[in-house]
C-alpha cells in the first residue's frame, strides 16, 4: 500500500483524530531529512551572540541564511548526496583562493559554475570550535564591503 492509499483510506469516513495520528506517525516512519543541521545552526548563532552581531535568519535555498546588515553572511544547507552539512561561506574574492587551499573546502556550484567569493566548507572543516569561528569570522570580514540584494519595490 502506498502513502498516499492510506491518506485516502483515512478520508472515506474516518474521524480527524485518527488523521492526525495517521499523519503524525508517518513522520516518523518515513526518511526525513532536514534541510540543514539544526546543532550546527545553534553553534553559528552562538557565535554571533558572542559577537554580539545582530542576524537575521530567512530560510532559503533549501536551507538557513544568515544575514548581517540585510546582507547575506554565511548559510546552511545539506549535501543532497550524503546529507551531510554544508557552511555556505560568503568570504569575497581576496580571500576565496587562499581558503579553496584549506582543507574541507570546495568552491560553491549550485548551476555548473563556480561563484567566485563564495565556498563551502564540509561538516568535517567546522568540527572544532575553533574552526567554525575562523569561518565565520572571514564571512564578518567580508560583510561590510559586500553588496545587498536588492529590494523589491512594494506595489501600491
Amino acid at each position: 500500500m502506498k502513502y498516499n492509499d492510506k491518506l485516502g483510506m483515512v478520508f472515506q469516513g474516518c474521524c480527524f483524530k485518527c488523521l492526525y495520528q495517521l499523519i503524525w506517525r508517518s513522520f516518523y516512519t518515513i526518511d526525513y531529512v532536514m534541510a540543514y543541521d539544526e546543532y550546527l545552526a545553534d553553534r553559528i548563532r552562538q557565535n554571533f551572540k558572542e559577537k554580539s552581531i545582530v542576524v537575521e535568519e530567512k530560510k532559503m535555498m533549501g536551507g538557513l541564511c544568515f544575514m548581517v546588515d540585510d546582507k547575506m553572511c554565511c548559510g546552511l544547507l545539506s549535501n543532497k548526496d550524503s546529507g551531510e552539512p554544508i557552511l555556505m561561506a560568503r568570504i569575497g574574492i581576496e580571500n576565496y583562493e587562499r581558503a579553496l587551499k584549506k582543507e574541507h573546502c570546495s568552491e560553491m556550484n549550485f548551476t555548473g559554475r563556480s561563484m567566485k567569493g563564495f565556498v563551502f566548507v564540509s561538516s568535517d572543516g567546522l568540527d572544532l570550535e575553533d574552526d567554525l569561528k575562523y569561518w565565520i569570522q572571514l564571512c564578518l570580514d567580508f560583510n561590510p564591503s559586500a553588496k545587498s540584494s536588492k529590494k523589491k519595490a512594494k506595489k501600491k
